[in-house]
């Protein structure tokens, strides 16, 4: 198979490097790398993404998790609001792919200006009894409803590899008066990746489409004529999620994968760095 690697617009996606299933549907999806880049890309994208975020993984995105859960991801979060008001001169954030929108209103809390985005209904649920303003986006043209160009700055925290079209979408947000981007996304080159490979968490097909390493981002950065302003690593731990993922493709009671769903009952522990996930983080003009 054939296909151009839109990502960096030189290579071609013919290189299988594996097969695997969406963990609900038990469709088959195939890895493709790029014989330039080196990104991987799902294969086939369906055409009408928004079903796989009805189902449970989707869902999961825009609930709130339990308390332990939630005390080490804002411990991440604070981590990462401090990082980027150190390196980019921020005034205004814009909030895009905000899921149960944790950031924002930690970033509202701070005494920042902030607007929350993403594709649901309804508000995001950390921010439903605030005055933070709240947009739905169209994650097929990129669209943000009812909102006019503004300067700010783009987060966009596990969401470039969500995205079809990762140059168009990027052109959007300028377009909207972005004048930096903050983008984390999970690094394929960690020794976890390695380890798990289709069964780690963030393959997850069909919902993550594009997967990044170090290489590849720096590519798709040049030829939008990006400046990386400073680059990095966070480690987080997902080998409970990783095993929560093998043991759904493999057909094991859900009553007994629930006892392991890292957003429910159980959740990883911190000391578990050899099997945790590089995540690179970007601050971009």
């Amino acid at each position: 198979m054939f296909l151009q690697c839109t990502l960096c617009g030189k290579g071609s996606l013919s290189k299988k490097v594996f097969e695997t299933y969406d963990m609900e549907t038990k469709e088959l999806f195939s890895f493709f790398e790029c014989s330039f880049c080196k990104v991987k890309r799902i294969y086939p994208i369906p055409s009408d993404m928004s079903l796989y975020y009805m189902k449970d993984t989707g869902i999961s995105m825009r609930k709130k998790t339990n308390r332990v859960h939630r005390f080490f991801k804002k411990v991440l979060l604070n981590k990462e609001f401090t990082r980027i008001t150190k390196a980019l001169d921020v005034e205004e954030f814009l909030d895009v792919g905000c899921g149960t929108g944790d950031f924002s209103e930690l970033i509202h809390s701070k005494g920042y200006k902030i607007i929350a985005v993403d594709s649901a209904l309804e508000r995001p649920v950390f921010i439903e009894n605030t005055d933070i303003p709240y947009h739905r986006i169209d994650y097929d043209t990129y669209t943000i409803n009812d909102f006019k160009a503004r300067r700010t700055v783009v987060i966009l925290r596990h969401v470039l590899d969500h995205i079809k079209d990762p140059n168009n979408f990027i052109e959007k947000m300028l377009d909207y008066g972005a004048l930096g981007f903050y983008i984390v996304v999970p690094d394929t080159d960690c020794m976890k990746m390695r380890i798990f490979r289709s069964y780690n968490c963030y393959i997850d097909p069909p919902r993550h489409i594009w997967h990044f390493n170090k290489g590849s981002l720096k590519i798709f950065f040049d030829r939008l004529n990006l400046k990386i302003v400073e680059f990095g690593y966070d480690t987080i731990p997902t080998i409970v999620p990783s095993i929560y993922r093998f043991l759904r493709i493999k057909g094991m009671p859900r009553l007994f994968t629930n006892i392991l769903n890292p957003k429910e009952l159980l959740q990883p522990s911190p000391c578990l760095s050899i099997f945790c996930c590089r995540m690179m983080y970007y601050g971009l003009l």
